[in-house]
């Protein structure tokens, strides 16, 4: 088949269901080489329509001739909360031209997105503050940009800056997490125990060898390198009051016509509900009173968190409905080698920030995919003492996003392929029995089951 046939989306596709295939253990990339597997996927051409067209009006489309612009890259995600099927995923603007799945790929940062895994493992772990009160959305912290996190034997010597600097003062923590104080969470993830954050992140979906998973206190301004598919999906358990399930990309597979088994769901309360979500309701917050205003959609509950990494090389916008989870990532990526760059200017904007494009493609993407889907609330068994319609602080009239550590992580891109992929699956249903057949799973907006 020629490389013709991987065009646009469907390379990215083709190379992330064969990957889950070969790591799951399901089929080896050498099995489906040799032919005869028709694979249906989890993937939704009507959400998967509904991305691309959202990444291309709300950025792809008002990209110019700037330096600046030529380093944009988009990579997006969307996963089922209730199944774990992915439902859609935007690895780039064509695979032909940029080999290198966004949806996929483990080599930026995360940014504050990372700030929610904190507050789970917090309500997780009954953990208190250092002078020993129980945190919850209304314990106050010290928000004052470069204060010293605090250990049990005095100052561990780390001090975080706040997005420009920024003095919040005693605040609560959903104030907090409205506004991504990094001086807060820097505290919290030293209160909770850095070892005990990476668990319940773990817990979640984060995969457990992340690079930069557990650093420190420096944890909370999210140093970790995670995919936008694998925090969609972390994400997506939250939605689900913590229940793990791991995702999947296969509705059915055959090979020459018989069904093959795929391995039943690892269903499992991980997570406590309660401390999910108590999230879930401060996540809420941050969409409807911080820096994720963009993310609104229309008659739906949205619970989301915005971040932005050092030197604005990548701002993401992760965020749930009781029915799809979703992350975007907008990342800076010189073009001729690969390396990270800075996206000031991109797009006009002095800086990238989470709750800009990110939020304005999730949104316009939520919206859409939800268009034919009754709108539910989120069913929330909160933590004692944690009220779910806080009066809350207000917000600033400048949304900040977030400055990481200093030390950020650096890392390249991998090269190009230099060999064609050996699959080139068709837009057709049908195809002679030596490639395996992809199609997309059953296209329809179901209300989603209370859970």
């Amino acid at each position: 088949c020629s490389r013709a046939g991987l065009s646009g989306q469907r390379g990215y596709i083709v190379e992330a269901v064969k990957n889950y295939l070969d790591t799951a253990g399901i089929v080896s990339s050498d099995e489906l080489a040799a032919g005869g597997y028709r694979i249906t996927t989890t993937l939704q051409k009507s959400k998967q329509d509904d991305l691309t067209k959202s990444v291309k009006q709300q950025v792809t489309d008002k990209l110019g001739s700037s330096t600046a612009d030529s380093y944009v890259q988009i990579g997006a995600a969307s996963v089922d909360p209730a199944t774990a099927k992915v439902r859609a995923l935007y690895g780039g603007t064509d695979y032909l031209k940029h080999y290198i799945s966004n949806a996929t790929r483990k080599d930026f940062a995360v940014g504050s997105t990372f700030k929610p895994f904190i507050f789970t493992s917090a309500v997780q772990n009954h953990s208190t503050t250092q002078d020993g009160r129980t945190i919850t959305p209304y314990t106050i912290y010290n928000g004052n940009s470069q204060r010293e996190v605090q250990g049990p034997d005095g100052s561990t010597g780390y001090a975080p800056p706040n997005e420009d600097g920024r003095n919040y003062g005693n605040i609560t923590v959903s104030t907090a997490m409205d506004n991504s104080v990094n001086a807060v969470f820097a505290q919290m993830a030293e209160d909770v125990g850095t070892d005990n954050v990476a668990s319940t992140a773990a817990d979640l979906g984060v995969p457990k060898k992340t690079t930069n998973l557990n650093p420190g206190p420096s944890m909370a301004l999210g140093v970790a390198q995670v995919s936008p598919l694998d925090m969609a999906h972390a994400y997506a358990t939250l939605a689900n009051h913590g229940n793990y399930r791991p995702y999947t990309f296969v509705e059915k597979l055959t090979k020459n016509g018989d069904p093959v088994s795929i391995p039943g769901e690892d269903d499992s309360q991980k997570t406590p509900r309660e401390a999910a979500d108590t999230t879930t309701s401060m996540l809420t917050s941050v969409v409807q009173n911080g820096t994720g205003a963009a993310a609104q959609v229309p008659g739906w509950e949205v619970a989301g968190k915005t971040g932005t990494i050092d030197d604005d090389k990548a701002a993401w916008f992760a965020g749930y409905t009781p029915a799809l989870s979703t992350v975007v990532a907008m990342m800076g990526e010189d073009p001729k080698n690969g390396n990270q760059k800075p996206l000031y200017g991109a797009l006009g904007l002095n800086r990238v920030n989470g709750g800009g494009p990110p939020a304005q493609i999730w949104g316009q993407y939520t919206a859409g995919a939800l268009e034919n889907t009754t709108p539910v609330r989120f069913d929330l068994e909160l933590q004692s003492g944690a009220s779910p319609e806080p009066t809350l602080s207000p917000s600033p009239s400048e949304s900040p996003s977030e400055t990481p550590s200093s030390e950020p992580p650096s890392s390249s891109a991998p090269a190009s392929p230099t060999t064609e992929p050996p699959v080139s699956p068709s837009d057709t249903p049908t195809l002679p029995t030596e490639t395996p057949t992809f199609s997309f799973g059953p296209d329809e907006n179901t209300d989603p089951s209370p859970n």
